[in-house]
């Protein structure tokens, strides 16, 4: 009944479209819903083929693809919607049956300040939700984030349902991923290796402080129950960094983690429609931008580890902290606004386990990330991928370029996740 309630009221407070978007029927079955997003998608048929291609999980399946565009979009741009929701209407009529159902929607029109991949994504997961409700599945029903420039493996939706079975308390989770490197410009390949290699490192030293919630925030690799989206207030509507902020906001309801017995394929390309992310941070590189060439100093991570490790001993005595530990532990809750918040945190837990779950949740990713761009001192990207190879592998690597400095932070997210 809680769960009821608080999709009831998710539906009432915080749903874009109060009423389906669709009048398809819905199975009993249906535990697993994907959305993709769709703005001026090429070939979003690659996507929906790979999916095709998929072994199907013991639950009944439904894609949910947003065509999506504002008011502000130019009149081509919708005349390429048109034909592509034709289009996909004629391909869903075609593959559809009652395992696995496809379903369009061309939300066009929409409010000029909203409107992006934070909103797309929004109304199609309230619509899974919604569908998941419907089917009596609210509280198992998994909604699966994918974009219109990826392709999955066979295995990609048992791989999905087998890992929340395994861990049926977990509210959400990540897949692993790589961008494609094939069939594109050396200097473009070379770009997405640089910004693959800053989201891997940006992760695992997180991880290596010590940080709980060291995820890649990607959207295409997003998967969340539908009962804990509900409670979480659903998506944002964000145009950039909806996938970072929604994420984060999950973990109060437990440790989000990487799926990495299946794969996502991001394919490698330039995009001037948000402000930033892959595709923008592409168009930046080949415009002779060279933000992909440094990264954030290590010695940011270590003071980071240093603190993190003062928590115990301040929860049991704050008394008994050291003179160098009570000083950084008072800058870094300076820095971080948190000089009131974690004193009353403290005050407030009768357990450990309570003050850590209350603390990281105003000492979150965004606090974290605000920190750390306090100090603008980096260092160049393959120092900073060496050192953090050096304390993540048994053998520390010399002399490799940055192709093999990212097969072997693949191999570290895919061996430790």
């Amino acid at each position: 009944m809680r769960t009821d309630r608080a999709i009831s009221n998710y539906f009432e407070r915080y749903a874009f479209h109060k009423k389906s978007i669709f009048n398809r029927p819905i199975t009993e079955s249906l535990g697993l819903v994907v959305v993709i997003p769709c703005f001026d998608e090429p070939d979003i048929l690659t996507t929906l083929n790979s999916l095709i291609t998929c072994e199907l999980p013991y639950v009944d399946v439904e894609v949910i693809i947003l065509i999506n565009d504002g008011q502000h979009v130019p009149a081509q741009v919708k005349e390429r919607h048109i034909r592509t929701t034709k289009q996909l209407e004629e391909f869903t009529m075609q593959n559809s049956h009652a395992r696995l159902n496809f379903l369009v929607s061309y939300q066009h029109n929409l409010p000029a300040k909203k409107a992006g991949v934070g909103l797309a994504r929004k109304i199609g997961m309230d619509e899974a939700l919604r569908r998941l409700f419907s089917a009596g599945n609210a509280e198992a029903g998994l909604i699966v984030c994918l974009d219109a420039d990826c392709t999955v493996e066979p295995n990609y939706l048992v791989e999905i349902k087998a890992y929340f079975d395994k861990f049926p308390k977990a509210p959400a989770a990540t897949i692993y991923y790589e961008h494609l490197l094939d069939e594109i410009s050396d200097e473009l390949k070379e770009g997405i290796i640089k910004y693959e290699l800053l989201l891997r490192y940006y992760s695992n030293a997180l991880k290596l402080a010590g940080y709980p919630h060291y995820m890649q925030t990607v959207g295409s690799t997003m998967v969340v129950r539908a009962s804990a989206y509900a409670k979480a207030g659903g998506m944002n509507t964000r145009q950039a960094a909806e996938d970072f902020h929604f994420l984060h906001k999950l973990t109060v309801y437990g440790q989000i983690l990487c799926i990495n017995s299946t794969k996502i394929s991001i394919k490698t390309r330039v995009s001037h429609r948000v402000p930033f992310g892959t595709g923008k941070a592409m168009n930046n590189w080949l415009s002779g931008s060279q933000q992909l060439t440094t990264i954030y100093h290590p010695g940011i991570f270590l003071i980071l580890k240093k603190f993190l490790k003062i928590l115990p001993k301040y929860y049991a005595n704050e008394n008994s902290l050291t003179s160098q530990e009570a000083s950084l532990f008072n800058r870094m809750l300076m820095h971080t606004g948190l000089t009131n918040s974690v004193p009353e945190i403290k005050h407030n837990c009768s357990t450990y386990e309570q003050f850590t779950k209350h603390f990281f949740l105003k000492f979150n990713g965004l606090a974290i990330l605000k920190f750390i761009k306090q100090f603008t001192e980096k260092v160049p990207l393959e120092v900073g991928v060496s050192w953090l190879l050096s304390k993540l592998i048994t053998f520390e690597p010399t002399s490799i370029n940055l192709d093999q400095q990212l097969m072997l932070l693949r191999k570290v997210d895919l061996d430790n996740n």
